[in-house]
């Protein structure tokens, strides 16, 4: 399916605009460019329509040197270390006056804190449960002490969901003829960049990767997609069925059960001594030149802007198993995945499409993202600054790839984050294209399990 003709173009997005409600609570609403009203505060939406969510503010609200942490807009909960030491700063109390308040241009990069603080841990906002969509969970999230994966003890959230969204339909993914246009099909994603899944590509993708053992259709123009569960699972698994090499394979929601996935989420941040990264699948099929033509229909600077718009490790994959992997959690309640083994499906001739949201289906991870696309819920932010769009599994925030402008952040480390100072340290999805959404974990991830 194609993206909305709103979504192509960056000149006719909407920035988003924080102003002050009547009540004293902070909220967002999606105004035309160059229109900066102040709005009351009442029935605010997001670019979709939907209801943005008041966060209450605390009172007061100090930025001090002591306290470079504390944001005048607030997003989250304050440092723990607020409430034990006051304004004063280390042995202050409330009767004290706290250091002269500085003046922060968040835009600037040399007031930017580094990403570790004196505790050794990074400078970060704690999860806020409120941000997740109340439909999408499964039971009220619940704050308890659990343990991580690597064993370590630590106050979390708990989070059931459905791991289904609630802001957009689920596929396609498959067009069923090579007549077909792109609101048929998907997309999919190669070498950084995202291609419609329309009939046109599924013809000629035999000269896209310069291989003629592809051919996903038959003489009559109709093409081969899984069409039952029990076709899908044989395709969807890592050691194809030979059966269904040179299929489309799209698994269907109606095909997997609606399971409970739990997620495990510190709720501060702590940082490793060393990152966990993440590894990726690269290796391509057999006789795919390096930058081979694409077929129509390809978007070669991938997506537009979003603008307008357990009890193991979270990183191995343990097929077959209670627990399954997962990078985060989207505000919907659907996970986020490592990089699609794409060597594995392409190697049997086999094409499993995403939606336009960036996801599909699992036999055993349900529906699933593993690209950003900006089809789910998005906190814009008051500077200009990438939306936020979901936590990590070590409870640092993702925000959208690219900022209000276009423009995509140039400081990220080895993980695909950076610290500001509203935000502190979190990470920007990679661009849709490049199949991988975060490239490591500066925290310690927690866990996700299934309950079926």
């Amino acid at each position: 399916m194609a993206f909305p003709p709103h979504l192509r173009q960056l000149g006719t997005l909407s920035l988003a605009m924080f102003c002050i409600a009547a009540s004293g609570c902070y909220a967002s609403q999606s105004q035309p460019e160059h229109q900066h009203p102040v709005n009351d505060g009442s029935d605010l939406q997001d670019r979709r329509g939907h209801p943005i969510e008041e966060i209450e503010l605390p009172e007061p609200v100090v930025i001090t040197d002591a306290f470079p942490s504390i944001q005048r807009t607030w997003i989250g909960a304050p440092d723990p270390s607020v409430s034990s030491r006051g304004p004063g700063g280390p042995g202050g109390g409330p009767d004290e006056m706290p250091p002269p308040r500085r003046d922060v241009d968040p835009r600037s990069s040399q007031n930017a804190p580094s990403a570790l603080n004196e505790t050794g841990r990074s400078h970060a906002l704690s999860v806020n449960p409120a941000f997740f969509m109340e439909e999408a969970l499964a039971s009220p999230i619940v704050k308890e002490e659990r343990t991580l994966s690597d064993g370590t003890k630590a106050m979390c959230y708990v989070i059931r969901t459905y791991s289904e969204p609630h802001e957009h339909e689920m596929g396609p993914w498959a067009p069923t003829h090579i007549d077909d246009d792109a609101d048929k099909g998907g997309i999919w994603l190669d070498d950084g960049k995202v291609f419609d899944v329309d009939g046109s590509f599924v013809r000629d993708i035999a000269d896209f990767y310069d291989d003629p053992e592809w051919k996903l259709y038959r003489e009559d123009g109709s093409i081969r997609v899984t069409d039952t569960k029990e076709a899908f699972e044989a395709a969807a698994r890592p050691d194809v069925d030979p059966e269904y090499n040179n299929y489309v394979v799209e698994g269907r929601p109606e095909w997997i059960d609606r399971n409970v996935f739990v997620y495990v989420i510190p709720v501060q941040p702590i940082d490793q001594a060393d990152p966990t990264m993440l590894t990726r699948p690269d290796i391509r099929p057999t006789g795919r030149p390096e930058g081979g033509r694409p077929p129509r229909g390809a978007r070669p600077d991938g997506p537009p802007p979003s603008r307008g718009n357990g009890d193991s490790d979270a990183v191995d994959r343990q097929r077959g198993g209670p627990v399954i992997t997962a990078l985060g959690i989207a505000f919907n309640g659907v996970n986020f995945e490592p990089p699609a083994p794409v060597d594995a499906i392409l190697a049997a001739h086999t094409l499993a499409p995403f939606d336009d949201a960036g996801g599909h289906i699992n036999p055993h991870n349900g529906y699933h993202y593993h690209a950003v696309t900006g089809h789910t819920k998005e906190i814009p932010q008051p500077d200009g600054h990438a939306p936020m769009i979901g936590y990590m599994m070590d409870g640092y925030g993702l925000y959208a790839h690219t900022n209000q402008d276009g423009s995509a952040p140039s400081d990220l480390d080895e993980c695909g984050g950076h610290a500001d100072p509203i935000r502190g340290y979190h990470y920007h999805a990679g661009a849709a294209g490049d199949n991988q959404i975060i490239k490591g974990f500066r925290g310690i991830p927690g866990t996700m399990s299934v309950e079926e």
